[in-house]
């Protein structure tokens, strides 16, 4: 099966560098520039990966689902430029979704650089307020991805949440990988944005019946 990596960016070279390296494993990576002026754009003409010139930054989701539409893997991993890959990781996610026919996507566990609080991402969610993990650094089913709109339509950020909760509710399982990691350097934009596309992300999410996503 083959294996397709999006990776998001904007003027974060040096984080670029470290993460499209711990991404030996992939059979293709797909960088989307959201109009970089710090020598990114040069730099990855040199690389063996396929660049999508955006031009100009119209958010995260839009940039990603870029990337997805390009990508002609099996299984897509999307991934932040800030992020490195540890050891075999991304090998473990593609033999786990390989002997795993019921499961969409598998949530990788990831920790801050000086923190070793290895975890995956869970939201209370739903009139019955359950916890549900959703992959914050996943690989996924591009069919799947496919035929949900992977990130659907939120400008910045929440499009990872509404994947994984896709994935759940055309009846596959969001699982969480076991021996794997992935480092994260945490290098922030604007916390007011997030703040925002949170609060309605989760005005839409809040009022569905979690029956339809995990056992209650």
């Amino acid at each position: 099966m083959k294996l397709s990596v999006v990776i998001a960016t904007l003027n974060r070279l040096p984080y670029l560098k470290k993460c499209i390296a711990s991404c030996a494993g992939a059979d293709e990576i797909i960088v989307v520039d959201g109009g970089s002026i710090d020598g990114t754009l040069e730099w990855l003409r040199t690389q063996r990966v396929i660049l999508i010139e955006q031009g100009a930054a119209y958010g995260a989701v839009y940039a990603f689902n870029t990337g997805f539409s390009a990508a002609e893997g099996d299984y897509v991993a999307a991934l932040n430029d800030d992020c490195v890959v540890v050891g075999d990781t991304l090998h473990r996610a593609v033999a786990y979704l390989d002997t795993h026919d019921r499961c969409g996507q598998v949530a990788i566990p990831w920790h801050d650089v000086g923190d070793r609080d290895i975890r995956v991402m869970h939201v209370t969610l739903g009139r019955q307020q359950v916890d549900v993990i959703y992959a914050n650094f996943g690989v996924t089913r591009r069919a799947i991805g496919d035929a949900v709109g992977w990130w659907g339509q939120w400008e910045h950020y929440a499009g990872d949440c509404e994947l994984s909760f896709n994935v759940m509710m055309s009846g596959y399982t969001v699982d969480e990988l076991t021996g794997g990691e992935i480092l994260h350097y945490r290098v922030h934009d604007s916390t007011r944005q997030t703040c925002y596309y949170n609060r309605a992300f989760m005005e839409k999410w809040m009022t569905i019946d979690v029956k339809h996503i995990v056992p209650v």
